[in-house]
């Protein structure tokens, strides 16, 4: 902002664009700082298993058959870590984006939310307990939420200082 005086007037220029674009600037900085401290709380929270699902990668069927385990299948302990991936949103406005699971990590919907016990619906029969949740990305989300909540309050605070 630019003040001058001219014949008893004042007479005040404001660089908007300027100012627009510096304004951009921090913000598209801020969101890459606040993508990559998201993207190394969720890579400590993620939990990693110590469980593999299979030592060897063919098994014998209930009929006596040699079965192949696909990829998928085999669950290796570290899986889910190595699928949290951090890239640029291609949209206008996007932002970053932090992603867990892909194919071989396709369990992380359930990793993060759990699921609730199953019967089956006929007989009523006990099918599977419930796994609880493990809130790996919510929880980054929050801290970094707090972080931003705080940050704005505390820039709000200093333009009020500066109006009085």
């Amino acid at each position: 902002m630019k003040v001058s005086y001219s014949k008893n007037r004042v007479v005040l220029k404001w660089f908007g664009d300027e100012l627009i674009k510096e304004i951009l600037n921090v913000k598209e900085k801020d969101e890459k700082e606040a993508a990559d401290r998201l993207h190394k709380l969720v890579l400590t929270d993620v939990p990693v298993g110590s469980y593999k699902r299979s030592f060897r990668t063919t098994y014998k069927s209930a009929k006596g058959e040699n079965w192949h385990m696909k990829d998928w299948e085999q669950r290796v302990p570290g899986t889910l870590k190595k699928s949290v991936q951090k890239y640029k949103s291609k949209f206008d406005g996007g932002g970053y984006i932090i992603m867990a699971g892909n194919y071989m990590a396709w369990y992380a919907r359930i990793v993060e939310y759990g699921t609730k016990m199953r019967r089956q619906k006929t007989t009523g029969r006990f099918t599977g307990r419930a796994k609880k949740s493990t809130r790996y990305m919510m929880k980054a989300i929050r801290n970094e939420r707090a972080r931003f909540i705080a940050k704005v309050k505390s820039s709000m605070q200093m333009l009020k200082g500066m109006n009085e």
